[in-house]
């Protein structure tokens, strides 16, 4: 792990992303972009499927009076985000997600597929695409040296290449963020998206030597579970949505979305499934009520991630 002495002066603070960026100009896109059979609105499914492993982000600790959240092992906090994971909630994602004939992307940490390599064959066999999450979800790359990242992407891409019979193709950095690097090595080693940043509405290439990596943004303060039922990190208790609630949040969202396509142009929704917190028993009626009323709408396309980003470079890189 690396630490960083923090800024002391206002020339220590400045910062400029390091990559060229190609992206189409907000003015152009109502004319330039296009959905396949001109679709307003393109949805993505995010579904993270995480192992955690040892260590944890410390805002989880705080509360309790942690020092040191790297030190701190409880297996009731792990149970729930990574056993339910695996051994419940999943399955019932997997279900929902054959019911409304749809295909997601399942962002899939290494130690997943080493532990549990029979669910990560089984999401990849019912045809949906498996992406890199980083080995443990709680070791980011925003806390590696570049040897350590490395290292994690190596064998993050031959745990799954192995289980799966097939390499990913895109990578999305754990919660715990991505580093400037991060770009250059999914680049270097044979990456094709990338899908950590916050920066636009719709896809766009970042240019790393001679190689365009196509960035998919992960735009979702209001398009994924955690916002639906407000619900925090695990073990952290809001004034959460019920079931009914929570659809309504998304309904009205979807439709704020339908109205800004109209208006500009096409848009682009990130819609983050994490199984372990949104299909439980009294939560996943919500969920299928969601796809429903999405798939119910003819002008919304569902590709998957590597869909997207082969349909963005083929057309506007």
């Amino acid at each position: 792990m690396t630490t960083v002495k923090m800024a002391s002066t206002i020339e220590d603070y400045d910062y400029v992303f390091p990559y060229k960026k190609i992206k189409i100009p907000f003015r152009e896109r109502k004319e330039r972009v296009r959905w396949p059979d001109n679709k307003l609105i393109a949805v993505k499914l995010c579904i993270p499927q995480e192992w955690w492993g040892r260590i944890y982000q410390p805002k989880v600790y705080h509360a309790s009076g942690a020092a040191e959240a790297e030190h701190v092992m409880d297996v009731s906090y792990l149970s729930e985000g990574q056993d339910y994971y695996f051994d419940i909630s999943v399955w019932r994602i997997l279900d929902l997600l054959d019911r409304h004939g749809l295909k997601g992307s399942f962002m899939c940490s290494g130690g997943g597929a080493q532990h549990r390599p029979e669910v990560i064959r089984a999401i990849y066999e019912k045809g949906h695409e498996i992406a890199g999450h980083s080995y443990y979800q709680s070791r980011g790359a925003a806390r590696m040296t570049e040897a350590e990242e490395i290292e994690d992407i190596v064998k993050t891409t031959d745990i799954l290449t192995k289980v799966c019979g097939e390499r990913p193709l895109g990578w999305d950095c754990t919660g715990v963020g991505a580093h400037e690097r991060s770009f250059r090595l999914l680049a270097e080693h044979g990456y094709t998206w990338n899908g950590d940043l916050r920066d636009d509405d719709l896809p766009y290439g970042i240019v790393v030597g001679d190689k365009v990596l196509v960035e998919i943004p992960h735009r979702s303060r209001t398009t994924g579970d955690y916002s639906w039922f407000n619900h925090g990190l695990m073990g952290e208790m809001r004034a959460q949505r019920s079931d009914k609630e929570a659809y309504s949040f998304f309904r009205d969202t979807f439709d704020a979305f339908y109205e800004t396509a109209l208006r500009e142009g096409p848009q682009l929704i990130t819609l983050v499934i994490h199984s372990y917190t949104s299909c439980t028993p009294e939560r996943v009626g919500m969920v299928d009520r969601a796809l429903a009323y999405m798939k119910g709408c003819p002008e919304v396309w569902f590709p998957t991630y590597i869909e997207l980003a082969r349909y963005w470079k083929e057309n506007y890189l």
